[in-house]
């Protein structure tokens, strides 16, 4: 039995972060590489190339996150699929206890992986998809998400700037009926794409329309809570995630930071900020984890949830 997977297991670490001021990390992103088969326009991380530890040195690594009280992991890169070993990393993560997350492109075979949840990246509709991710990369990915629809639990991830923030409605009209769920995010203002943010209003205005359309597509992963502070200065706790690159770098908190220094009030970054709601207790936020990542994190009794 997985004594991290359980209700009481949540009370106690939320005991520990709020009564006895436990900074201990719940979520690991792992960067497995840095390589990529594309070259979005958005991507921070192709200007930072670095090593790769190996299959046993990652199982090192991977331990140490468990034995910090890590419950989730997120593999990604990079394009992890692009590692021979992933199949064996995804099993010794599951063999240990973890939650397993991949992020990919789908754009390449990933019929031989099992994760819990497959997170794959779509910016928009063909169009707009394409011409941040490249030509032919829509069809690609969503031929992955039709061809394992019910057979894999999938979630598409959408980070909004200028680019595609006017094609939210015709993404979830074209995706929603193939996929258990739809997250958005918000591009951080790197210095290589400052150009392409959205304004305080224009994130505003967008998380409020994400907001309206969810009685028509529920699917539609991100809270309220959180999409109602966009734009507005939430408050973060960054020692909620631990972020380890693929040379084994790993560092509490930002990830921005391993990259350039954050400017706080810039982001609407959306893992650090359901991250965050989760730790301030916000009801939807743990529907969220519930659903995304498996967790246990509501209680109900007689069929009504009181926490």
């Amino acid at each position: 039995m997985n004594l991290r997977r359980n209700f009481p297991y949540y009370m106690w670490r939320t005991f520990n972060w709020h009564v006895l001021k436990d900074h201990s990390p719940i979520v690991a992103s792992l960067k497995l590489t840095q390589r990529c088969n594309l070259r979005c326009t958005h991507c921070p991380w192709l200007v930072t190339r670095t090593k790769e530890l190996t299959t046993v040195e990652w199982k090192h690594k991977i331990d140490k996150l468990w034995q910090r009280g890590c419950t989730v992991v997120v593999i990604e890169g990079g394009e992890p699929t692009l590692r021979t070993d992933l199949g064996e990393i995804i099993d010794y993560c599951r063999s240990i206890g973890f939650f397993i997350i991949l992020v990919t492109n789908g754009t390449l075979d990933i019929e031989p992986y099992h994760p819990d949840v497959l997170w794959i990246s779509i910016e928009g509709t063909q169009p707009i998809h394409d011409s941040i991710r490249g030509a032919g990369m829509f069809q690609k990915s969503f031929d992955t998400i039709k061809k394992y629809q019910g057979k894999k639990h999938i979630v598409t991830l959408t980070t909004l700037s200028k680019k595609n923030v006017g094609d939210i409605e015709n993404l979830l009209a074209t995706l929603s009926p193939h996929l258990d769920g739809m997250w958005f995010s918000y591009a951080y203002p790197y210095h290589n794409i400052q150009d392409e943010i959205l304004s305080q209003e224009e994130k505003i205005e967008s998380a409020r329309l994400i907001m309206s359309l969810r009685p028509q597509y529920p699917n539609i992963y991100n809270s309220d809570t959180f999409l109602k502070e966009v734009g507005c200065g939430w408050k973060c706790y960054p020692w909620l995630m631990i972020v380890v690159t693929s040379d084994g770098f790993d560092k509490d908190g930002c990830m921005i930071e391993h990259i350039e220094k954050n400017t706080c009030r810039n982001c609407d970054l959306g893992c650090n900020g359901e991250l965050s709601k989760l730790f301030e207790v916000s009801p939807d936020t743990r529907n969220l984890w519930r659903k995304n990542v498996g967790t246990p994190i509501t209680l109900e009794l007689f069929g009504r949830q009181i926490w």
